[in-house]
Formats: C-alpha cells, sequence, structure tokens
C-alpha cells in the first residue's frame, strides 16, 4: 500500500521511475532518507521520547514492520540524536540527497537547488522591512488570539529541500518584529508564515527539517505547526471540485485498491486538521467510534457522515494497511486549503522540466489541459519544448495569492524565458506583472552547462540593491536600481572578482556583484541569405556506437573500439569492438574541435556505411556483420518516441541530414561552418566533402571560395558579436536565427568592401592555424574555449580584427559595436 502511493506521488509529477528494478530501488532509497530527515526532525522537538513515533506516518512506516528494520532505525537514531542540528547554518541535508539519489533521477523532476546566497536575496527582495513589520504583528495577533489567519504569508509552491523557506524564517527571525517575543513565540508566528508545497516526497521531509533547524523552538503544536506538504500545487492532477466536490461536500480519498473514502470538507478546513485525522485514523483502526472531542469538530448535519468516513477507513485498513492514511489525506489537502486561506508572497525555483519530458500519459493529457486552460500552448515546433515553469507561475499566482494582481513575488527560472520562442505566449499573458528581469548567467549560480543558465522574473517588485559604506548596519542603504532588464555582473576588482560558490552568504556576494541595466537591442533584420540556404549537420549519435576512439589495421580493413557515451541509455553501453571496411571510416566536423578560421582541430572519426566510390550506402550496411551488431544494440536502447528512428542507420539519416551533405566526388565548392550553440560566433571555411558535419553545427555550400571567406569572417568579427548573441532565441543556441535577424548582404564579387573581407579571411586562417599547431604541438589536451581565445588574442594583436571591423560596420552600421566590451560577460571565449 505504501509502494503504490508513494509511486501515485511520484506520478503525480509525471516522472515515476522506470524500468522494472528502479520503483523499488527509489522507494527503498527514499525511504532511508526520510527516516534520516524524520528522525532530525524529532531530534528537535519536545515530544516522546520514543524515536518510532518519527516514522509513525508516511510510507517510509514500513521500516517498522519488521524486526531487521527496527534494529537498523533504532541505530539510525542514536546516530542522528548525537549531533546538535542547529549549530550550522544551510541545508545540511541536500548533500545526502544529492549522495544517495543518482544525478538522472534528480534530472528528470528538473532540480536544481538554488544556492544558498541566490536564495536569500530574493528572499530579500519580496520580504521587505514594511512587509515583514506588518506579517508578523497580524500573525502574533492570529497566535494569542488562536484567531483564524488568512491572507498572508510567503509560499514557496515548489519547495524542494526548503531552501528558500530556510532563509525566510532566518530573515523573519531577524527583523526587529520579533524583539520582545519568547522563542516558542516566534517559533508560531514563523511557522504561520512560511508555506511550501514539493510533489518530491523526500524533499519535503528534508525541508520540514530544515525548518525545524533554523527555529529557536518547537512551535506550540509542534512539528504539525509547519505548514510543508507533499502536494501538486499545480492543482492538475485533479479538478478542484473533484477533490472537494460541491454535491457530496467531501474531500474524497482513493485507496491504491480502488476504495473511495469520502471526509466531510469542514472536517478538512478546520484548524488542526492533521491532529484530528490522526485520531480518526487511530479510532478506525482500533475498532473505536469516532472520539466525541473529533466528532464535535463538524457541524450536526455532518456527523453522520464523519462516522462513515471512520467506517471506510476501517475498511481500507483492514484490507490495505495503516500508518499512511493520515499522511496521505493531509498532504492531498494541503494545496487546496492554502488556496482558500491565500498569502501575499511567493519565492520560488520552479522545475526546470519540459512537457516533452513528462512520459507519464495521465499526467501529460492533465498538463497539457492545463497548458490549453492558460494559453500557454506555443504550437508547431515550439509544443515540445514548452517549460513547466510558466505553468507554475501563472496558476501559483492565480490560485495562492490574496491579490492576484498586485502581490509581489520573484522567481528563478531558465534563462529561455527572456527570449526563447516557447516562452512567448508565457510573456504576452506576463507582460503586465513582470515589473524587472535579472540575468543571472555572468555569475554561473548553478556552474556550468547550457541547462543552467537563469534570470529573475521579479513580479510588482524593483531591485532594491543593498551598498555596504562601512561596516557598521546603520550605514547600509538600500538603493532601486532602475530599468526593466538588468544583467548581474562580477565586480571589476584587480585579480578579478571570484565567482560566489552556492554555500557563500549574500552578505559576502552582494559586494561582489552589481546589477546594471540591459541596453536596448540592437536592429533585427533578415539577412538576403535565406534560412533553407543552411543545413544542421546529422545525428551522429551515440558515440558509443558511431564514433572511433581507437583504431588499428587488420587484414585490409580496420578493427574499431568505440568511445564510452556520456548520456543514458547510451553511458550504460560498454565501448564496442567492430571490424569495418576501412572507406567507412570518414572524417567529422563537430563544434567542440571546430576554431574561429579552422575547420577541425581534432582528429574524430565516424563510422559512417559508404560505398567504393565514397557515396553513402546506408542499404547495404547491414551486410556488414558489425553493422549488424551496431544496429541490434541500437535497437534493444533506443528510445520509444512515435518520431524516435527505429534503426541506426535511419537515426544517423534522421530528415535526410546526412544524406543531404555533399561528397568531394560531386561537388568541387567551399563548406561554411559555424556552431549550433555557444556565447561567442565562430566559423571556418573547408572544402566540401573532405568529411561529415554533426548535429552540432550548421553547414552551407558557398558558390565560390571567395563567397566562402566573406561569411566565414563577417561571422567571425568581434564588431558583430553582440548581434549574433541578441538574434538567439533559445538557450545559447545559434540555430539558423542570424539569418532571420542579422541583415547580412549576399556577396557581391563587384563590392570591393566584400571582396576585400574573403582577402581577409586568407589571412586570419593562416594565423589561426599557426596558434592552434603550436599550442596543440604543446598539449594535446587543449580545449575549444583555450585554443579559441588564443586565435582571437592573436587576431586583435595583428590588427586582423581591426581591419575586419572597419569593414564590417560599414556594411552593417546598425548592428556593429566596435570595441570588445558587449553584453557577453560570461566567458572570455
Amino acid at each position: 500500500t505504501k509502494l503504490a502511493l508513494w509511486h501515485d506521488m511520484l506520478r503525480v509529477s509525471g516522472m515515476s521511475p522506470k524500468g522494472k528494478a528502479a520503483p523499488e530501488r527509489l522507494f527503498v532509497t527514499h525511504s532511508f532518507l526520510i527516516s534520516v530527515a524524520r528522525m532530525v526532525t524529532h531530534s528537535l522537538t519536545r515530544g516522546p521520547v520514543d524515536w518510532k513515533h518519527a516514522l509513525r506516518d508516511g510510507f517510509a512506516g514500513w521500516v517498522l514492520g519488521w524486526r531487521r528494520g527496527v534494529v537498523w532505525a533504532s541505530g539510525l537514531w542514536e546516530i542522528v540524536r548525537r549531533y546538535d542540528w542547529q549549530r550550522r547554518r544551510g541545508d545540511v541535508l541536500r548533500s545526502l540527497y544529492e549522495r544517495f539519489v543518482p544525478e538522472a533521477d534528480r534530472k528528470v523532476f528538473g532540480e536544481f537547488y538554488t544556492p544558498d546566497w541566490l536564495a536569500a536575496m530574493m528572499v530579500e527582495q519580496v520580504l521587505d522591512d514594511r512587509w515583514l513589520e506588518n506579517a508578523i504583528q497580524k500573525a502574533e495577533d492570529a497566535v494569542q488570539n488562536q484567531a483564524e489567519f488568512k491572507g498572508r504569508g510567503v509560499l514557496d509552491p515548489s519547495c524542494g529541500s526548503g531552501t528558500f523557506l530556510y532563509h525566510a524564517a532566518l530573515r523573519m527571525l531577524e527583523a526587529p518584529a520579533m524583539g520582545g517575543l519568547t522563542p516558542t513565540q516566534k517559533a508560531d508566528v514563523a511557522a504561520l508564515l512560511l508555506n511550501g508545497i514539493d510533489v518530491h516526497p523526500v524533499a519535503v521531509e528534508i525541508a520540514k527539517a530544515n525548518l525545524m533547524r533554523v527555529l529557536p523552538a518547537e512551535p506550540s503544536a509542534g512539528e504539525s505547526a509547519l505548514r510543508v506538504h507533499l502536494g501538486d500545487s499545480l492543482l492538475a492532477a485533479e479538478d478542484r471540485g473533484s477533490l472537494f466536490g460541491h454535491a457530496k461536500g467531501s474531500m474524497r480519498l482513493v485507496t491504491p485498491e480502488e476504495r473511495e473514502i469520502l471526509i466531510p470538507v469542514e472536517f478538512v478546513k478546520q484548524e488542526g486538521f492533521a491532529d484530528s485525522m490522526r485520531r480518526l485514523v487511530d479510532a478506525a483502526a482500533s475498532g473505536d467510534p469516532v472520539p466525541r472531542a473529533v466528532l464535535n469538530r463538524v457541524p450536526r448535519e455532518r456527523r453522520d457522515d464523519l462516522r462513515r468516513s471512520r467506517d471506510e477507513l476501517e475498511t481500507a485498513i483492514g484490507k490495505e494497511g495503516n500508518s499512511v492514511w493520515t499522511w496521505y489525506a493531509v498532504n492531498i489537502a494541503a494545496p487546496h486549503l492554502l488556496s482558500e486561506r491565500k498569502v501575499d508572497r511567493i519565492v520560488a525555483n520552479p522545475p526546470w522540466v519540459k512537457l516533452a519530458h513528462i512520459q507519464e500519459p495521465r499526467r501529460k493529457r492533465a498538463m497539457e489541459t492545463l497548458g490549453d486552460r492558460l494559453g500557454l500552448q506555443a504550437g508547431g515546433k515550439q509544443s515540445p519544448h514548452l517549460d513547466i515553469a510558466t505553468f507554475f507561475v501563472l496558476r501559483a499566482r492565480d490560485l495562492y495569492l490574496n491579490t492576484p494582481g498586485t502581490d509581489p513575488a520573484v522567481w528563478l527560472v531558465k534563462k529561455s524565458a527572456l527570449k526563447a520562442g516557447h516562452w512567448e505566449p508565457f510573456r504576452a499573458k506576463h507582460e503586465k506583472t513582470l515589473t524587472q528581469s535579472i540575468d543571472l548567467e555572468p555569475l554561473q549560480p548553478f556552474g556550468g552547462g547550457d541547462a543552467r543558465r537563469c534570470c529573475l522574473l521579479m513580479e510588482h517588485l524593483h531591485l532594491v540593491e543593498r551598498h555596504v559604506r562601512s561596516l557598521l548596519p546603520e550605514a547600509q542603504q538600500r538603493v532601486p536600481v532602475t530599468g526593466p532588464h538588468l544583467q548581474a555582473r562580477l565586480r571589476s576588482v584587480p585579480g578579478g572578482a571570484a565567482r560566489p560558490k552556492p554555500e557563500d552568504s549574500w552578505s559576502a556576494v552582494a559586494p561582489r556583484i552589481q546589477f546594471v541595466p540591459v541596453p536596448d537591442p540592437l536592429p533585427q533584420a533578415r539577412s538576403d541569405y535565406g534560412t533553407g540556404e543552411f543545413r544542421q549537420g546529422a545525428t551522429i549519435v551515440p558515440h558509443v556506437l558511431l564514433v572511433a576512439e581507437r583504431t588499428s589495421p587488420s587484414f585490409g580493413r580496420i578493427r574499431v573500439r568505440t568511445r564510452r557515451s556520456q548520456h543514458r541509455p547510451w553511458s550504460d553501453v560498454p565501448p564496442q569492438e567492430v571490424e569495418i571496411p576501412k572507406r567507412w571510416l570518414s572524417k567529422l566536423y563537430r563544434s567542440v574541435e571546430m576554431l574561429p578560421f579552422v575547420a577541425s582541430s581534432g582528429t574524430t572519426r565516424a563510422i559512417i556505411p559508404v560505398d567504393d566510390r565514397g557515396e553513402l550506402d546506408l542499404d547495404s550496411a547491414l551486410e556488414e556483420a558489425a553493422w549488424q551488431l551496431l544496429n541490434q544494440i541500437y535497437e534493444q536502447h533506443r528510445g520509444q518516441g512515435r518520431t524516435t528512428p527505429r534503426t541506426l542507420a535511419k537515426q544517423i539519416d534522421f530528415a535526410g541530414k546526412l544524406s543531404s551533405q555533399p561528397r568531394n566526388e560531386t561537388f568541387d565548392w567551399r563548406m561554411v561552418l559555424y556552431p549550433r550553440s555557444g556565447d561567442i560566433m565562430r566559423a571556418a571555411r573547408t572544402t566540401a566533402g573532405t568529411g561529415y558535419v554533426d548535429s552540432t553545427l550548421y553547414w552551407y555550400v558557398a558558390s565560390s571560395d571567395s563567397e566562402a571567406g566573406y561569411l566565414t569572417t563577417l561571422l567571425n568579427a568581434p564588431c558583430l558579436r553582440r548581434a549574433f548573441f541578441e538574434a538567439r532565441r533559445s538557450g545559447r543556441d545559434f540555430h539558423l536565427h542570424p539569418w532571420r535577424n542579422v541583415p547580412i548582404p549576399r556577396y557581391d564579387g563587384g563590392n570591393r568592401w566584400h571582396v576585400k573581407l574573403a582577402v581577409l579571411c586568407e589571412s586570419a586562417e593562416k594565423a589561426a592555424t599557426d596558434v592552434a599547431d603550436r599550442l596543440q604541438a604543446r598539449s594535446s589536451q587543449a580545449s575549444q574555449e583555450k585554443l579559441s581565445r588564443a586565435i582571437r588574442q592573436q587576431l586583435s594583436a595583428t590588427g586582423i580584427f581591426r581591419a575586419i571591423d572597419q569593414i564590417a560596420a560599414r556594411l552593417l552600421p546598425e548592428q556593429a559595436v566596435l570595441g570588445l566590451p558587449n553584453l557577453i560577460q560570461r566567458s572570455p571565449t
């Protein structure tokens, strides 16, 4: 029963574990982590000394159902209780979670943990001094008068391990309005103002433990005072009417064996619902009637309904077990109750998950329906990229904020929110709510990686920057930073300011960064070159089946050991040893090896079936035993999506991206290459047909060597970097956007400036090749970034870049930015 309910909770996220063994493996891991978190929380309470109370509710209670489990849990308690869990600040349990839950499992939930300094900065913005004074006073009054508390508080609707709630609690506890209160009163007030929901069962328990660690004392109502719950904050799994059905006036629980339990909504909405629900469940488990004190919690006309609830629970407990129903009911109800009680502040880092990555059919349909209802479906090619974060921002404002039209919130989302096409419907709906955005990419809060570029969306707020002018608190000033769009940058100091570490405090980080207004974007217009003239390279993946790591001759053929893949499921496949015809081993052009003006700095070779004339011959490939083996492995591990190619041959020639590439025997033309993604545009030319281009590059066959040189030089021009940077419409990807947004003129052999750029390309190629050869002779492991930086430095020192910029600025005066300083602050490459 517990396993089934746990699995249902994960299914709500649309990311339930796949495979036969995965659910049980993850269930045991989650049970362990929850046991630790529960015992940490229990060690901070004044409740019963018996540690078993820590595991009395929830699915981890199965550990106590067998002798060895009790022995293990007892030993765990002896370890946990030795520590002073309040002594160290920050999320001390996060590393434990990251250690035991594989990164691949965390990634499917869109889990990117917010660094402490950034969480504290966001909390400082949304919980301003005036709000703190007012909210704390209101909460204190409610605590003293035991009154209902509505319309106030801060919510994280995707709270994870509670980082934002932890820092919000710290800010509240340090507020002047808390002065004069006892530790218990402070804990009661903070617990009343802090609200969290998350779909991940482990994260919620860690969040509760972290909150208990930061509070100065246990709240008067104990752990149950903490308003942190497991649930679907989007309320997308079921319509609100189906949970609090107006016809029956009840909350509806459905057990794994599909028994229905109806609980009067008046009972659910009462203060102290968790304790009353536990007493109701205990009565059902022991065969006792509903306790009178519990029965009196509902109107007289609903008491028979509550008795029926007790009977339904008794049946479920008898058939499906106990110790889980209180936990289940309280968590199911929490988002709905909060949507009626309301808050007036939100701070969150919603999941970084695309709709296309949700594979559980029911959840996917529910999310698609919600997306349609919110008007967020972009349609066309943008549909699969729809980000679930867009749902959170709009839906949470509507559901939980007391005054959605004016209440402030701060959201940490992917940087694609600022420009990407699949965010366009969201931006249109969000225009009146958004008052400021802050690009955080130069700070790299989550380290490197394309998927971790982020920004802040400030709703009904303007950033207030705290400038520390001396060590005295009274000398601090809070200064608003104007401009609708800002960028956070490291301050220019001798030696360069170090990028913040995740565990750094905001007070330590604040002096090292500055927020500057983003200048108005450069004018954009279509190029004379059509997007149809440029093509993306072929999908030469997985590497473990297609890319050579080592080769050796073998009786007129060649033996190949393939390269290990980095991503699942292919990372689980060992490198293959195959013997193939020599002609099958082809040069592969890849972005990671392509440099400015140098087509390839590496010697990567790929297995591409060709015939004796060098023509692509995928139809005859299966006559070779090696290809039969590689294809068989591909078919065993490939994805199950409707558009996933069924064979390895169809994979590498998906959408004709391999067969459309020119061969040397057919063409004697020059080809221009540029990367699919990056911070700074780079390009090179090469002879068409000398190798195959993979999907990390785009290619164009020029009509002449001069045209290829002209385009290559413009794409590398320093003064156009910002224009190409702003042309991007998603993450770091250039795609075909340069030809849509930068008005590059078509090459004209009669235009002397065009011809001069083509001539300059030859000088730049020679200088770039000399630099690359010299550095690679010293170290064969020199990275593309290091080589590119060295080439650009040499081209600047020799004056070649200056000459290129002078001409490029003539051709594109509105897009050219002379002088290297520009928006691209993240990396010198």
